[in-house]
This record gives C-alpha cells, sequence and structure tokens, in this order.
C-alpha cells in the first residue's frame, strides 16, 4: 500500500490529475490505514517528504506541489489517529502497540542465538523454523504461547544471515550498494516523467525495504520490490531516435496487464472466501465452511493451502485455542 501510494502520488506532484491516478493512491493509502502497520505509516510519510524533496530539486518548488503534497500529509495523519485499525497502535492504547515492539526484540535475539550456532553457512532455505526452537527461552514462551510458531526472524538482513551466512548477506549488501549508485545515476540524468518514474519507484522499493526491517520477508512484498527497483534503473531517457515502440508492444502489455488485473482479482476473491470459511469453521458450521472451501479452489485453484490452513484451525477450535469450547 505504502509503495503504491508513492508510486501513484509522484505524477500528481507534476499535476499529471488523471482521475484513475487519483483513485489508486487514495485506495493505497487506504490499505496502509486499514493494516494497522506503524511501520508502514512510518514509510509512508517518509516518502511522501522524501518524493517532494526530490522532485523539486528537479522541478524547482511550486505552489501546487507545495499544497498538494501538504494536503496529502494532513489527510494521512488525520487517518492515522482518527481511523481505530490504527489509531490504536499509534496512540498507545492497544496493548499491542507495545507487545508487538517487545515481541521483536524477543524474536530477533533468538535469530541471534541461531546466528551464533551456525556463525559461517546459516541453516539454509526453510531451516530457521527448526533451528530457532532450540533458542526460544521462557521469556519467548511467556510472551507469545507455545502455539506460536516462529518462522521468519521479521528482518530482512537477519533474514539473509540466518539463511546463508555471512557470504548471503555481503552479497545482498553488495547488490543494494550497486542498486543505491544505479538510482542515484538515473535520479540525476533523468528529466520531465522519466524523473518522476525514477523518483516514485526508487521511493516505493526503498519503503518496502524500510517495512521489511521490522516484518518477514515474502514473494509478495520482495517481488513487487524488485520489479520497481528494475523500472526504476533502467535506462530513464531512451535518447533521440529511439522512441518507436513495435507494433505488438502495445497491445502485449494490454493483454499481460489484463491477465494480471483477473489474476489479482479472483486471489482476492478466494482469500475473502477463505477468511469466511475459517470463521465459520471457528463457529462450528462445518457444512457453510465446506461449500467456502470449495469456492476458494473454484475461484483460485492455484492456491494450494486451503486444506492446510482449514485443518488447522478446525484443530485449533477444538483445542480451544480460539476462545471457543474444547
Amino acid at each position: 500500500g505504502a509503495a503504491s501510494a508513492l508510486v501513484l502520488g509522484a505524477p500528481l506532484l507534476r499535476a499529471r490529475t488523471r482521475r484513475l491516478t487519483v483513485l489508486g493512491a487514495l485506495f493505497a493509502v487506504a490499505s496502509v490505514i486499514e493494516s494497522g502497520s506503524r511501520a508502514a505509516l512510518a514509510v509512508l510519510v517518509a516518502g511522501i517528504i522524501a518524493v517532494v524533496i526530490l522532485d523539486a530539486a528537479k522541478n524547482g518548488w511550486r505552489r501546487s506541489t507545495v499544497i498538494a503534497s501538504t494536503a496529502a500529509l494532513a489527510l494521512v495523519v488525520l487517518l492515522a489517529v482518527t481511523v481505530p485499525t490504527i489509531a490504536s497502535r499509534v496512540l498507545g492504547t492497544s496493548p499491542l502497540a507495545t507487545s508487538s515492539a517487545a515481541d521483536r526484540i524477543l524474536i530477533w535475539d533468538d535469530t541471534l542465538a541461531v546466528v551464533i550456532a551456525h556463525p559461517l553457512t546459516g541453516v539454509g532455505p526453510n531451516g530457521f523454523e527448526d533451528a530457532v526452537a532450540r533458542a526460544h527461552g521462557p521469556s519467548c514462551f511467556a510472551s507469545v504461547g507455545q502455539t506460536t510458531t516462529l518462522d521468519s526472524p521479521h528482518d530482512f538482513v537477519l533474514q539473509a544471515l540466518v539463511v546463508g551466512g555471512p557470504l548471503l548477506l555481503a552479497a545482498l549488501l553488495a547488490a543494494l550498494a550497486l542498486v543505491g549508485v544505479a538510482l542515484v545515476r538515473r535520479y540525476r540524468s533523468s528529466t520531465g516523467d522519466a524523473a518522476t518514474l525514477v523518483i516514485g519507484a526508487g521511493m516505493a522499493a526503498i519503503a518496502i525495504g524500510g517495512v521489511l526491517v521490522a516484518s518477514p520477508t515474502g514473494p509478495a512484498s520482495v517481488v513487487l520490490a524488485a520489479f520497481l527497483l528494475g523500472a526504476a534503473v533502467a535506462q530513464a531517457d531512451p535518447g533521440p531516435g529511439s522512441t518507436r515502440t513495435r507494433s505488438w508492444a502495445r497491445p502485449a502489455a494490454f493483454v499481460g496487464i489484463a491477465a494480471w488485473l483477473v489474476l489479482t482479482t479472483l486471489t482476492f476473491i478466494g482469500s475473502v472466501l477463505l477468511d469466511a470459511g475459517l470463521a465459520a469453521t471457528t463457529d462450528a458450521d462445518y457444512s457453510r465452511a465446506s461449500g467456502l472451501y470449495s469456492a476458494v479452489d473454484a475461484s483460485a485453484p492455484w492456491e494450494g493451502d486451503t486444506p492446510i490452513n482449514a485443518s488447522e484451525q478446525r484443530s485449533s477450535r477444538r483445542d480451544g485455542r480460539n476462545g471457543s469450547p474444547a
């Protein structure tokens, strides 16, 4: 959500006020607010300020830019302190506001114990969940209980260190350094719409990295960050005589985007149906739950975790972990 808001918001600073762009930016901000994530909120606010400064350095300060950015920041702050989903965390009234931060310290402490136990090669892909179980102490079980499984260090730097050791971490840092240099060069050499793309996509990717400092890594976020970085560091200005587009490129792009939208929509519908099915399982309405799970398979057949999620939810209910009678 924060990344999408920055990508779509950057053109708006240059008066590219298309209705779909404005609508998309508003929905992106809404997703950040509804997520309740303080990290996403922080990188969104910082990203808006950075985009404004970088745009001004390229195009100069303009009254419209100042008004638009001030209005955007005011809207984000207003929503952050009024919408209950995130306001309770921002204002510290929710128990999760302090417990989630304390849990991060426990997670990172246990992760460092895994690193010390495997200092050279790490534990390999998917090896963290088993390795960290030996590092848990009484404070971890007292904080999160015995039914919670830790499957990620909740930090992309530590993730690289525990998976592949110092060598993988060095490769990651080297790649980030090279990308950073490329971003600076593209920003300096680009102009006009190309500069807007570099600023928006670059800051969006950095925002994702900022969130992943305290969040689990996964394909959903990493693939998006890689896509945005690729767009930002690509050749910004094609130069004279090289702007001609092949006749098949535009229709192919349209078909690709349309297919992506269909898959995304079906995946979203499947997620909503899955949540409803899990809720029905919790309520012991197994007939309705079975129908909803079948609908998930029909709408998003590529989601292979539905049987696992359903069985875990039913087992949790039978064990009385969801507040239901055992």
